[in-house]
């Protein structure tokens, strides 16, 4: 939210004492002080406050960034509530990683090692604009279809064609789409992560009568994956990325359009199980040091002010008390719900962000001033993130888990303003799906993405491996045709320079 330094905290009981009612009130001007005051009584006041509106939310963040110190929550080994100074920044050891953190036991260590991964985005979890040959067949041969191309995710794809012919289209999908040998590849490449989104509908008993959703072999697939991954010496995370009711109206949630996962309970409930599920599926020794981490659920939109509220009172704490209950030497990854890093910094307690990863989700191609945007305005976009990675980065690991490289309006030439000559592509132009030029911008948005998320975050997992329908996308394009590293020696040798600062000024940033 902007202008809030932290997750401001609201309340999930709908009714409350008139005292309570009087307290929220006065809190306005003495929030810490009443806070605190309550704490010491055993009294979890937090939880009694309700701002059910953003601009609720934004004001208590501003009553609680100007407090002397902030309240924490509850530390998970004591049971007594955490204060820290406001403005608390957590300090690093001599290793470099923040004093709070303790992830080696997970199988990687996170925050001293870069995570370099790639997600194996329309595989799984339909997302058809990423090739439209997949969709094409359904929407051939669609039934009672309100219009021509009706079948654009998950949900329409059950809704309007015969099962049968789902079943055998989707299961063709995910034996050509992604493979054992497309994980080798992967590790060939230099790259030490993998994350493998999947949907709740995999899971049969979670779905109801009144959806479309279709359990096919997803599940057996993720599981399969994951043996692949430990093989060929990957990591894993395991990504909750739709539920029901959707959590953000794309169509990566399995339905596009209206966000309702927060309008029944029982939406609430077959997500947790779900998650629940995927956690004591790869609990066991056998996945210890392949999979690392489980993300509670992606890209949940967090100026939804009451998926906001689900997600801080009640998805969140539970996920990570799942993960620490059942795979205790693995990680729950947050995503940041489009709020941004900065308003996580103070949302877990002290023990408890010894557990957490921080997921946020960095592209630079959907706001309007980004979409006729030159190169150089790009690329000090992404610079521009050095200090709130930097600064998240002392809290959590924080993790850029979804990234691209792309222009807008891809190769028209129009904003192609950086100079030419960092990056040399040999064979004949015609030989390239692309120009050099703007080949040359996508190696250098690379570059400086990578230099900025290593150096000022812990790492990225670039969106995607394949892209059949925007190959500028497409990790596997890029290696091919030079603008994207292909080894560990070549992520290791930017040509942009070994400093992120330096990196940076050379577009002025």
């Amino acid at each position: 939210m902007p202008g809030a330094n932290r997750l401001p905290y609201g309340g999930k009981y709908n009714r409350r004492p008139e005292w309570a009612d009087r307290i929220v009130k006065r809190s306005k001007r003495h929030a810490h002080s009443l806070v605190s005051f309550a704490a010491r009584m055993g009294i979890d006041l937090v939880k009694l406050i309700d701002i059910s509106d953003p601009a609720g939310q934004v004001a208590a963040a501003h009553d609680l960034m100007h407090a002397d110190s902030i309240w924490r929550g509850l530390d998970s080994e004591t049971g007594h509530s955490v204060f820290l100074p406001n403005g608390t920044v957590v300090g690093k050891g001599e290793d470099g990683l923040p004093r709070l953190m303790d992830y080696a036991s997970s199988g990687f260590p996170y925050g001293k090692t870069p995570v370099r991964g790639v997600n194996i985005g329309n595989w799984l979890v339909a997302e058809f604009w990423m090739d439209p040959g997949y969709n094409q067949p359904l929407n051939d041969h669609a039934i009672n279809a309100p219009y021509p191309n009706a079948i654009v995710d998950e949900w329409t794809a059950g809704q309007y064609s015969p099962y049968r012919y789902q079943e055998e289209v989707f299961k063709g999908h995910y034996e050509s789409w992604f493979s054992r040998n497309e994980m080798r590849k992967i590790a060939q490449a230099g790259f030490n992560h993998v994350r493998l989104p999947i949907g709740f509908w995999a899971f049969g008993e979670t779905n109801r009568g009144n959806e479309p959703y279709r359990t096919f072999n997803q599940y057996s697939k993720l599981i399969e994956a994951c043996g692949w991954a430990r093989e060929f010496g990957l990591k894993v995370w395991i990504d909750l990325h739709g539920v029901p009711g959707s959590q953000n109206g794309f169509d990566n949630s399995g339905r596009s359009g209206p966000i309702e996962w927060t309008n029944d309970p029982d939406n609430i409930s077959r997500t947790k199980y779900a998650f629940s599920r995927l956690v004591k599926t790869f609990n066991g020794p056998e996945w210890q040091g392949t999979v690392t981490a489980f993300e509670a659920i992606n890209e949940p939109q967090g100026h939804n002010a009451r998926v906001l509220r689900e997600l801080q009172n009640d998805y969140y704490p539970y996920s990570l008390g799942v993960v620490k209950d059942n795979a205790p030497s693995r990680l729950q990854v947050t995503h940041d719900a489009f709020i941004t890093p900065k308003a996580w910094e103070n949302y877990y307690s002290k023990s408890d962000a010894k557990k957490v990863i921080l997921d946020t989700h960095q592209y630079f191609i959907y706001s309007d001033s980004e979409h006729d945007a030159d190169d150089s305005v790009r690329i000090r976009e992404v610079c521009a993130l050095r200090g709130s990675l930097a600064r998240s980065a002392q809290h959590y690991a924080t993790i850029v888990g979804e990234m691209s490289v792309c222009a807008p309006q891809g190769d028209n030439g129009k904003h192609r303003d950086l100079p030419a000559g960092k990056f040399h592509f040999t064979r004949p132009a015609d030989q390239y799906r692309y120009s050099k030029r703007y080949m040359a911008f996508l190696a250098w948005n690379f570059r400086t993405q990578q230099a900025v998320f290593e150096q000022r975050g812990n790492g990225w997992i670039a969106w995607a491996w394949k892209n059949k329908a925007f190959r500028d996308w497409s990790v596997t394009d890029g290696i091919a045709d030079g603008w994207w590293p292909k080894n560990t020696a070549e992520y290791d040798n930017n040509p942009l320079g070994g400093d992120v600062d330096a990196v940076c000024r050379q577009v002025g940033a």
